[in-house]
């Protein structure tokens, strides 16, 4: 593939997304490469160690250019600081597109990471109106459904407006990839059909590369159920923790590795309920120091806000999840429930329901060890037909070619 690529992300190495992989698969592939992102703050709110508030250029290998554009960092995620974060990084961003199309050599291809929110749709929009490069949208964050959803956008009006908005988006891209199947249903109606892929998550290498011995807990062992990821209003955390103080069950210990804005709010509910030994909260690890929390947990946790974007939105962690082949404990609905139920991954009840919580809680004990087994190595095969790292390389490079 001698083609020569712009990326446009939010996050890069050394943040931890999957845009990472795709940088490095197409690579692999001798494209000549040049990644515009931002300089490095995600999760800790702070400029990264060794980069510089003014941005940078680096050359990673001949051929991979990484350019850091200067943007005020997220500090503590308040909505103001966030505002300023996402609209310095903007405006560095259209800056710098304009130099690219001035002073660069020609692009064959853009690529868009669109995790939240979608103003880069507009500096790679650009770059392919003057240059006629080929667009190609990477969706993982359904805008404005997601706002619709945790509540920011509450307005018919202004709901109804930002979908047009989209739609007029969306006829710049000659190729969007969809990271939920249900989000097609959203997608069909801003472009063609044709130019719409079904392109989900996978798990890092780490995790697929991992063999665990999979034996089930014993009666009065401690059953260790982790979750691994942001700690934020959609989780509904908030019900999960009223199921574990109503549960019966004493041999329950619950991690959360991770941060997020709802974290503290969460860590105050567990001390009202004096459930500090039951529940114990982990700052974020890297993928490398994430594998010990799960090998020595018996069980994965999963769960979404019950809301219509949800419904149709497959969490990255499932990936992770499933590769690693612990059983999993979801509260969640739609796809991704759909997925789990019909593949026998684990325990699942619908989202924010905490009796159905409760009761999968008080009978952990009552597993059967080759139930427990059979879980585990459900979850691998469904891992491995569905979202394997191979399986989306492969597909990807057809999208380039």
């Amino acid at each position: 593939m001698e083609q020569k690529i712009l990326i446009y992300t939010n996050h890069y190495d050394p943040e931890y997304f999957k845009i990472n992989d795709i940088v490095n698969w197409l690579f692999e592939e001798d494209a000549t490469i040049s990644v515009i992102t931002g300089n490095p703050n995600y999760p800790s709110g702070k400029l990264a160690d060794g980069f510089s508030i003014f941005g940078s250029k680096k050359v990673i290998k001949k051929g991979l250019t990484i350019y850091r554009l200067p943007l005020i960092t997220r500090g503590k995620a308040g909505t103001f600081r966030l505002s300023l974060n996402y609209i310095s990084y903007f405006l560095s961003s259209i800056f710098f597109t304009c130099w690219c199309i001035f002073f660069h050599k020609k692009y064959d291809t853009i690529f868009i990471h669109h995790t939240s929110p979608p103003l880069l749709f507009f500096p790679a929009i650009l770059y392919k109106k003057v240059k006629k490069s080929k667009l190609i949208l990477w969706d993982l964050d359904m805008w404005p459904h997601t706002l619709e959803a945790i509540g920011v956008v509450k307005s018919k009006i202004l709901f109804k407006t930002l979908e047009h908005i989209f739609k007029f988006l969306y006829k710049s891209f000659d190729k969007v990839l969809i990271a939920s199947k249900s989000f097609e249903n959203i997608a069909k109606k801003r472009i063609m059909a044709s130019k719409i892929e079904y392109f989900p998550n996978w798990a890092d290498q780490e995790f697929e590369d991992l063999n665990i011995d999979i034996v089930a807990p014993k009666n009065n062992d401690k059953i260790i159920i982790t979750y691994a990821g942001n700690i934020g209003q959609a989780q509904g955390f908030d019900i999960l923790i009223e199921a574990i103080n109503k549960s019966k069950n004493k041999n329950i210990q619950f991690n959360f590795i991770g941060s997020g804005r709802y974290k503290e709010k969460l860590k105050k509910l567990v001390s009202d309920y004096n459930l500090e030994s039951k529940v114990l909260f982990f700052d974020p690890v890297s993928s490398k120091n994430l594998i010990p929390f799960f090998i020595n947990s018996n069980y994965l946790f999963l769960s979404l806000i019950n809301s219509p974007i949800f419904l149709k939105t497959v969490p990255a962690k499932l990936q992770t999840y499933l590769a690693i082949g612990k059983p999993i404990i979801s509260s969640i609905s739609g796809e991704a429930k759909d997925l789990l139920i019909e593949n026998k991954c684990g325990f699942h009840v619908e989202a924010e329901d905490e009796l159905g919580l409760i009761n999968i809680f008080q009978n952990l004990d009552k597993v059967k060890s080759f139930e427990y087994k059979e879980f585990s190595q459900n979850s691998k095969k469904l891992y491995q037909h569905k979202f394997s790292s191979q399986k989306r390389k492969k597909e990807l490079i057809t999208y380039f070619n």
